[in-house]
């Protein structure tokens, strides 16, 4: 369309909070609750046993069974099989190794080598890029944020990080997805991808130079990732252009 090439610099990482990537000095008042949480993951922590975790955990990792679901619809019936597919017989006994030696809870426990822990991406990621010339940014992200004790506080983090991200790459366009439906449809997590909707719509609002894509035809009842990538894409770019 406009007769040049066109980059996009992907700094991205699946079910992280918008805590994640800000830095630890914007997580003051309402929002030190994030860092308060974390602390309070880590105080007991066995690094010996956490470490021996993790490692079991990268050596299961399935990129067969991530590929199947980025490009497919998954129906509730192929949800299940995930597990499973691709996988040999040493990484099945890896799996079985760790689920027999690490509660589920223990598992999805946050710790220091997780991603999704305060100001961990901003510095591990976005402030590897944020150098480059940027014209604009594509934010798609909520899920995350979509809790009970924290859907109310998406506002406030959302517009911390778009400031603290102009003040690195500039006074650039941001254009912002709403958390498509999944579940109960529009009412997934409770009432809190709502209210998340409804923050991310205040935040277009109330900021100059934020646009607003919506996503509430293109949902998957069963994923959370809805499969209709061309509607995200084609609808971004429409708001590219146009901004």
């Amino acid at each position: 369309k406009l007769g040049i090439p066109v980059g996009i610099v992907s700094c991205c990482r699946g079910g992280t909070s918008a805590s994640c990537w800000v830095p630890q000095k914007d997580l003051t008042g309402n929002l030190q609750v994030y860092l308060d949480e974390y602390q309070n993951d880590i105080k007991d922590i066995n690094m010996d046993r956490y470490l021996r975790m993790n490692r079991l955990i990268r050596e299961t990792y399935n990129r067969e069974a991530k590929d199947f679901v980025m490009r497919n619809t998954v129906t509730k019936e192929e949800r299940s099989k995930l597990q499973t597919i691709g996988k040999n017989k040493k990484q099945i006994d890896l799996l079985y190794k760790l689920n027999s030696e690490y509660s589920s809870s223990e598992i999805c426990k946050r710790g220091p080598h997780t991603p999704n822990r305060p100001s961990a991406l901003y510095n591990l990621m976005f402030k590897k890029i944020c150098h480059f010339s940027v014209r604009g940014v594509l934010f798609y992200q909520g899920c995350e944020d979509a809790k009970k004790d924290k859907s109310l506080l998406y506002e406030e983090l959302l517009k911390r990080l778009i400031f603290r991200w102009r003040k690195k790459v500039g006074d650039v366009y941001f254009i912002i997805v709403q958390l498509a439906p999944f579940g109960s449809w529009m009412n997934s997590n409770g009432d809190e991808f709502p209210t998340v909707r409804n923050a991310q719509e205040k935040v277009c609002d109330s900021i100059d130079k934020c646009a607003l894509v919506s996503l509430s035809d293109s949902g998957n009842e069963f994923d959370i990732h809805p499969k209709n990538k061309f509607n995200v894409g084609h609808r971004m770019a429409l708001q590219a252009l146009n901004k």
